[in-house]
C-alpha cells in the first residue's frame, strides 16, 4: 500500500485555493481589490488603525499581490488585474490573457481590445494587422496558407 505524502503548509493552502466556491471567489476578489486600492493610496480599510498610506503605482501594487500569490501562496494564484480597467478578476471564472499583447483582460475589456482578433479558421488569437481585405476575415499564417493552397 502506498504511503500518502504529507503536504506542506503552503501546498495545503494552494490546494484549497484551486477549488474556490463562487462565494469564496467573490470574497477573495473583494479583499484583493481592497488591498490593491490600499497599496495605491486610493482607500484605507476602516478597521486599519495605522495612518500609514502607501502610494504605489498600479503596477507596483499588483506586483506585491503577485508576490503574495507566487512565493508565499497566501493569496490564490487565479486572480489577475485587468490591463485596461485595473479591476481584479478570477481567471477561473472569466477573463482572457493575450499571447500577442501579453496583457490580462477582464470579460468587460477582453472583447473591446482593439489589438486582438481571432482567426476565422482555427479560432487562434491573431494580431488585427492580419485582416484580409480580400477575404473580409482574420486569418493566422497557417490558415491563410491553407486557404491559398485550396484555391
Amino acid at each position: 500500500m502506498k504511503e500518502k505524502k504529507e503536504r506542506s503548509y503552503f501546498e495545503e493552502i494552494e490546494h484549497r485555493h484551486m477549488f474556490l466556491s463562487d462565494k469564496d471567489s467573490y470574497e477573495w476578489e473583494q479583499k484583493i481589490e481592497e488591498l490593491y486600492g490600499y497599496l495605491q493610496g486610493d482607500s484605507k480599510p476602516e478597521s486599519l488603525e495605522s495612518n500609514f498610506k502607501p502610494k504605489l503605482s498600479r503596477r507596483a501594487a499588483f506586483h506585491i499581490i503577485w508576490f503574495l500569490q507566487e512565493f508565499t501562496q497566501i493569496i490564490p494564484d487565479n486572480f489577475e488585474a485587468c490591463s485596461v480597467c485595473d479591476s481584479i478578476y478570477d481567471t477561473h471564472r472569466e477573463g482572457y490573457h493575450s499571447e500577442i499583447t501579453e496583457n490580462f483582460y477582464c470579460d468587460n475589456c477582453a472583447w473591446d481590445n482593439q489589438h486582438i482578433a481571432f482567426c476565422y479558421g482555427c479560432r487562434k488569437e491573431v494580431d488585427v494587422k492580419k485582416y484580409s481585405k480580400k477575404l473580409g476575415e482574420y486569418f493566422c499564417d497557417d490558415c491563410r496558407k491553407k486557404r491559398r493552397e485550396e484555391k
